[in-house]
């Protein structure tokens, strides 16, 4: 047992040794598990603790200003106050003692190991400058500061808008109709001139025939002469013979005288010489004879010349009226076929119009359209769409062709066939076989050639067939057969009827022509005092002149032309004219704009919380600042308490109009833009009421009653009347609301401000333009409570328009401002444009939200790093160190 005992104990040596080396290795490897596992947990703690640090680090002048979160991720100061932070609590201080948790021991704990304290890495895109985080941060800052009552006013006055788009279509429609009718005025007009002129051909084809018969009967007498004078040298001829023959018998007789016989011889020579004179004079008679027939040949071609020049001239003249008959240019067939043609037009666009009241447009004014004009004294008039299609009525062209080609109206040819007829009779006026004007083509030398003085006295009148024979025209009466249009033989196609509505229309020297100029000169005057007050807005608005800067260098336009207006701004309207205003009007209610807030309900999204932070972040027109302080009661303050003025605000009173714009370039731009929608609205709001506005209504009807000697057309004035009052009450509604007052949506008569009164002279003398705009002036405006309490302001009308913007746009935008807005308060530059040209600019793309921060350690190994430990296995040598990494997330 003994040997047995003293045989162990080396066996005893052997298996302790045997088991102590795993312990060893266990333990070991357990004590640098424990290390990692401790080392591990102080990292993570150190890694957290420098997050929290780096978190407590956001730029204070963007959440002190905007309520915003955001750290500038290009800060040196953060990298070494990461770093900082985990070595202080990884390593600890220096003389700290070395009780347990103690820095010394969490020295002792890296001993050894390579620390690589907190690198901090910021995820692409997670910055303010990225739309969707800074909506997200805009969302959850309003969620808890935005008044309910902004969000519940705002998605309630959604409704004000449902029916602006129905109601901009049905006025631009009625605008259409409007132009439909000026087109067929300006055809009548034409037609009428045309028939006026035509009517003239009666006087003329009378004039014609006179001409005629006073030719005839001149050249008739002229032929006469000639005949006389032709008679006269035939009877001087005869006289000559006779005396010829005298003499010779005288001759003869004092042959036979016997020269003694003086006393005969000397009467004999005194008969030769009796006989001798008588021949002279006889020779001489008939040299005057010959003179006088020559004058008279002259004569007659000369008055036979005359007429022929006079009546070629006839024949064109009465040729012009077969012209004016025509289907082209001018002619009357032309004219009475574009006048239907523009009739018809008129009536779609009328039916376009009727259509357009059943698309849920207001029922005022559908009414206004629809129901007959009640009178004052009790009686009703018929209504605006029965006015307009009183014009339609006539068919123009079976009246043209009735009076130029017989539409088969007995005992009538057509006044075309008549009057070809009269220039054939001027053509075939004659004597006998010579036409009038042939002597006036052969001349005096041809006439003499043609009828030869007769060589012998036996020779008889060859003018005697002429003279005897038949002279035509016979007869080219007084009243040669041409039928006026307004003739009774025509009445069976409404001639008389339609001629007296034109001549009412437009003849010329009727006394109301006065009243009518004064009447469309006033209303011209009214669109221009609209556009003129509008473009300039007098004292104290000082044009659109915001107090912050106007101008941004190298700022960009993003502007959208269908979600904006420059209405009564835009230069390329002429309001000189009622056209240019019409013009403009028309285009811009045909614009995206009035359909996109006709659907706002369906655009609000989650968008009412960016809207109404930005609205309350920022200043608009109507903001106080030191220049207007007393024109509204709009906060001083933004939302953040922050004071709303240009030591922050570097676009002050123009920001909101930005946002909405897009022109970050130009300020007034974006005034005028958000002024321009505006004044669009109101307008056809304005225009709407206006049906029911007792004021309008009599002045629209007393026009109309001016001009009811017009006819059907005192439509076209009147309604045009009510379009430039409706322009003048908008006026003045953007006036007030860039006060910041409200004004009632719908107008009543208790809430219309465009007071007439001093217009109730406009028929009577034409109204200025400078009479129109002091009636049109801010101190002439009436208030009312009413108006307060129910109202939109021009901040409702912005917060509205907000809507319409793309969330991320108006994010970007936001963006924009409030990097203009920190650049500008950081560096105190007052809004000064050139300051800020040269400022270093905020930039909200560096103002990271999310970041990572990672350390890394490489614990040694205490039992793995010893010698023995390092011999390995098998050729497999273990690790001296083991890497620890913490990594820890943070964002906003």
């Amino acid at each position: 047992m003994g040997k047995f005992w003293r045989d162990c104990k080396g066996a005893v040596t052997v298996f302790v040794s045997l088991l102590l080396i795993p312990a060893i290795l266990i333990t070991g490897t357990g004590v640098d598990l424990a290390r990692i596992y401790t080392a591990r947990s102080i990292v993570q703690d150190a890694n957290q603790l420098a997050a929290n640090s780096v978190l407590a680090s956001y730029d204070a002048l963007l959440q002190d200003l905007y309520g915003l979160f955001g750290f500038m991720k290009d800060s040196e100061e953060i990298g070494n106050m990461v770093k900082s932070q985990i070595e202080l609590a990884i390593k600890g201080q220096e003389g700290v003692g070395d009780h347990v948790g103690s820095g010394q021991m969490l020295f002792k704990l890296f001993d050894g190991s390579n620390l690589q304290p907190g690198t901090v890495s910021v995820a692409d895109g997670h910055n303010l400058g990225s739309p969707p985080i800074l909506r997200r941060q805009i969302e959850e800052y309003s969620k808890f500061r935005v008044p309910v009552i902004i969000a519940n006013e705002l998605v309630g006055k959604l409704d004000t808008f449902k029916t602006l788009q129905e109601d901009a279509k049905v006025i631009k429609k009625k605008m259409e109709v409007d132009d439909g009718v000026e087109e067929l005025d300006k055809w009548y007009r034409k037609v009428y001139n045309c028939i006026v002129e035509l009517n003239t051909c009666v006087q003329k084809e009378t004039d014609a025939s006179n001409d005629a018969h006073t030719a005839s009967d001149d050249i008739h007498g002229k032929l006469s002469d000639l005949s006389e004078w032709w008679g006269g040298y035939l009877a001087a001829l005869k006289a000559k013979k006779e005396a010829e023959k005298e003499l010779e018998k005288a001759e003869a007789a004092l042959a036979a005288v016997a020269e003694e016989d003086e006393v005969a011889l000397a009467a004999a020579q005194e008969a030769v010489q009796k006989a001798s004179d008588a021949l002279k004079s006889a020779e001489m008679a008939l040299q005057d004879a010959r003179a006088g027939y020559e004058m008279a040949a002259n004569a007659l071609a000369t008055r036979s010349k005359t007429w022929k020049d006079k009546r070629d001239e006839l024949i064109e003249e009465l040729e012009h009226y077969i012209d004016l008959f025509e289907d082209s240019g001018d002619g009357l067939k032309y004219l009475c076929k574009k006048a239907d043609e523009a009739k018809v037009q008129l009536t779609q666009k009328i039916q376009e119009l009727e259509n357009s009241l059943g698309g849920g447009c207001s029922d005022d004014l559908k009414k206004g359209l629809t129901e007959p004009i009640k009178r004052e004294n009790g009686g009703e008039e018929k209504s605006v769409i029965d006015s307009y299609k009183d014009l339609t009525k006539y068919n123009l062209s079976p009246m043209a062709a009735a009076m130029a080609d017989n539409t088969g109206i007995t005992g009538f040819e057509g006044d075309i066939k008549q009057i070809n007829e009269t220039i054939q009779h001027l053509k075939d006026a004659s004597l006998g076989s010579y036409n009038l004007v042939e002597f006036g083509e052969m001349g005096a030398d041809g006439i003499t050639a043609a009828f030869p003085l007769p060589e012998d006295e036996h020779t008889s009148n060859p003018y005697a067939s002429i003279l005897h024979s038949k002279l035509t025209p016979e007869p080219i009466i007084a009243d040669p057969g041409f039928q006026m249009f307004q003739a009774s033989l025509l009445y069976a196609t409404k001639n008389g009827e339609f001629y007296e509505e034109l001549h009412n229309l437009y003849r010329s020297g009727k006394g109301d022509e006065l009243g009518k100029k004064n009447v469309k000169n006033t209303i011209t005057n009214l669109f221009k005092a609209a556009k003129s007050i509008f473009t300039d807005l007098t004292d104290p608005f000082e044009g659109f002149n915001p107090e912050g800067a106007k101008h941004l260098s190298g700022g960009t336009n993003t502007s959208d032309p269908s979600t904006g207006s420059k209405f009564g701004t835009n230069s390329d309207y002429d309001w000189s004219s009622e056209d240019g205003g019409k013009d403009e009007l028309q285009d811009s209610l045909d614009s995206d704009f009035l359909s996109l807030l006709g659907d706002l309900g369906n655009k609000i999204g989650n968008k009412i919380l960016l809207v109404a932070y930005d609205t309350e972040m920022f200043s608009n027109y109507t903001t106080t600042g030191q220049e207007r302080p007393k024109l509204t009661t709009y906060p001083e303050t933004n939302m953040a308490g922050v004071k709303l003025s240009t030591e922050v605000n570097y676009y002050f009173q123009s920001e909101v109009e930005y946002l909405y714009n897009g022109n970050l370039a130009d300020a007034v731009d974006n005034l005028k833009s958000v002024a321009g929608m505006i004044f669009l609205i109101r307008f056809v709001f304005d225009y709407v009421a206006s049906f029911s506005i007792s004021e309008v209504n009599t002045v629209v009807n007393t026009v109309k009653s001016v001009l009811s000697w017009t006819g059907p057309f005192a439509i076209l004035t009147s309604e045009l009347a009510r379009l430039a009052i409706a322009l003048g009450e908008s006026v003045m509604d953007v006036q007030r609301l860039r006060t910041g007052e409200k004004v009632d949506v719908y107008k009543s008569n208790e809430t219309w401000t465009f007071s007439l009164s001093g217009l109730a002279r406009m028929f009577a003398e034409e109204v200025t333009e400078n009479t129109i705009k002091e009636s049109m002036n801010a101190d002439s405006i009436k208030s009312s409570e009413e108006e307060t309490e129910r109202g939109l302001s021009y901040l409702d009308y912005l917060r509205l328009f907000l809507l319409l913007v793309d969330g991320d746009t108006l994010a970007r935008r936001t963006a924009n401002l409030i990097e203009l807005n920190i650049t500008n308060y950081r560096w105190k530059l007052g809004a000064n444009e050139d300051n800020m040209a040269s400022a270093e600019r905020f930039d909200l793309s560096k103002a990271s939200t999310d970041f990572t921060i990672t350390t890394k350690v490489d614990m040694r190994m205490l039992f793995l790093s010893m010698p023995f430990a390092q011999k390995g296995i098998n050729s497999v040598v273990p690790p001296k160190t083991f890497p620890i990494s913490a990594t820890d997330y943070r964002g906003y």
